[in-house]
C-alpha cells in the first residue's frame, strides 16, 4: 500500500511540475510578444 501511495505522489508531483512548466512557458511567450509589440 505504501509503495502505491508513493507512486501516486510521484505521478502527481510530476504532473504538477509539467503543468507549471507549460504555464510558465506560455506566460513568458505572452510577455515577450507583448514587449515585442510595444517596442516594434
Amino acid at each position: 500500500v505504501k509503495i502505491l501511495l508513493n507512486m501516486n505522489l510521484a505521478v502527481i508531483s510530476l504532473f504538477c511540475l509539467i503543468q507549471v512548466n507549460i504555464y510558465s512557458e506560455l506566460y513568458t511567450n505572452k510577455k515577450n510578444s507583448f514587449i515585442n509589440k510595444n517596442s516594434g
